[in-house]
């Protein structure tokens, strides 16, 4: 598009830069001819009443023709003047300095009908040429101009467009902020330059508490007033963060909002782990300064998430994972607090998915394993078989009764916190319930409590 709009407003401009000398050079001529056409005609009148007055002697009166030809009207530009014979011999001349280049006129000179001679008139075409590069440089500005206002503005006009369109593609329309496009492009490049220059850099995952209830309770305009109020607050608590130290070690920061009431930080040449820790311990300490917003006093609280590079030595997609799990992790320890990402998160994440996968979670039709409480029954044979519901386990109702090992080792606790957080919990009681007060001994059930 740029290169289109150029050539089409070159193309105007040197149309114009062309056209305007151009039109002033063939109406100059036209009007310097049609003068000399009619000076000569003129003239050639005044010398044929000579000529039919005295037709064989008018060509040795040439003071009187000298006289004639000095007749003009009021144009006073320089000209030679000559009367021709029919050979184009010179009879009489009234002459003026003319430079070159000339253009030059003749009219016939009658006797009785009979052409006896001719007039010729003559001028220069300087002041022709002059009066053309004038226009030829008033082309040139208005061409200039022309060329300025279909390239400059239009372009410009799309250039702001373009940005515009850039903006809205890649900041998200509520807070101004960076949006999940940009923050990603933001935080490879980011990660990079830590690379090189061995510089930590921290991300920030940060949730605000509870923010369903303010939407919930004064509505989602003053949610959104609330998400712009974090906004600034985050630049405002980075840039006070940015002391001395860090902005010495070209030390920059961006924020942006995920979604919802996600938000992200990437803090470059963050410095060490205290140092990322109490600026999280800031942001915290600022979310919980009362504010109003609409005519309503909001205390907010959020958790934050910190991952460090290249320290945890990761890639992109493991380090927004890890900077999550750590968010969560400060949710799990009670809310408004931070917590870093190491080792041992890691391991109690992957445990829990383990348990998760072997309580059967999410899996329709799939009967959990889970470990026995210690409580038994006697049977004839003097053997003791448990009776207790998390005992019993099976794949849907005729599968055999098989224990994962991963979910014997589990405690009943354990198991039964992760059971409340699983979709399998109805299943359990169905399955407990029937594989339980079902697993007779002679055809006799054997009694067992569900709870």
């Amino acid at each position: 598009m740029d290169r289109l709009l150029t050539m089409i407003a070159a193309l105007v401009a040197g149309c114009v830069m062309l056209l305007l000398p151009g039109l002033a050079a063939y109406a100059g001529y036209r009007s310097t001819s049609s003068i000399l056409s009619t000076e000569a005609e003129i003239n050639a009148r005044l010398v044929s009443q000579l000529v039919n007055v005295n037709p064989e002697l008018w060509q040795v009166e040439t003071l009187r023709l000298e006289e004639l030809l000095r007749r003009r009207p009021g144009d006073r530009t320089a000209e030679s003047r000559s009367v021709l014979d029919l050979q184009d011999r010179v009879i009489s001349q009234v002459e003026d300095e003319l430079a070159s280049p000339r253009i030059e006129t003749r009219a016939p000179v009658h006797d009785a009908g009979e052409v006896v001679g001719t007039i010729r008139i003559e001028r220069s075409l300087r002041p022709l040429i002059a009066q053309i590069a004038w226009f030829a440089l008033l082309g040139s500005v208005l061409a200039g101009a022309i060329f300025a206002a279909l390239r400059v503005l239009p372009l410009r006009t799309l250039r702001r467009t373009q940005d515009r369109l850039l903006h809205e593609a890649t900041h998200d329309g509520l807070t101004g902020l960076p949006n999940r496009v940009l923050f990603r492009d933001r935080l490879e490049q980011a990660m990079g330059r830590a690379q090189r220059s061995r510089r930590p850099m921290a991300l920030l995952f940060m949730d605000l508490d509870n923010f369903k209830d303010i939407n919930d309770s004064l509505g989602h305009n003053i949610g959104d007033l609330v998400l712009r109020h974090v906004a600034r607050m985050l630049g405002n608590s980075l840039t006070a963060g940015a002391g001395p130290a860090r902005r010495s070690n070209d030390g920059a920061f961006t924020i942006a909002r995920l979604g919802g009431d996600e938000f992200t930080a990437i803090v470059e040449s963050a410095g060490s782990t205290e140092d990322t820790a109490a600026l999280a311990s800031r942001i915290l300490a600022a979310l919980q300064e009362p504010t109003r917003i609409a005519g309503n006093q909001i205390i907010l609280s959020a958790s934050i998430g910190i991952a460090m590079y290249p320290q945890d030595n990761a890639d992109m997609a493991t380090l927004l994972r890890q900077a999550d799990m750590a968010m969560y992790r400060a949710k799990d320890l009670g809310r408004n607090t931070h917590h870093f990402f190491n080792d041992e998160l890691n391991h109690a994440i992957q445990h829990r998915i383990a348990l998760d996968h072997s309580l059967g979670t999410g899996t329709p039709g799939v009967c959990p394993a889970l470990p026995a409480q210690g409580k038994f029954v006697q049977r004839r044979d003097h053997r003791c078989r448990s009776t207790d519901p998390l005992a019993t386990t099976g794949r849907g109702a005729g599968s055999s009764r098989q224990v994962h090992r991963r979910a014997r080792r589990q405690s009943p606790d354990r198991a039964c916190g992760r059971v409340g957080h699983c979709y399998c919990l109805r299943t359990i009681g169905h399955v407990g319930s029937h594989g339980i007060a079902g697993y007779v001994d002679g055809g006799q059930p054997v009694g067992a409590p569900v709870s």
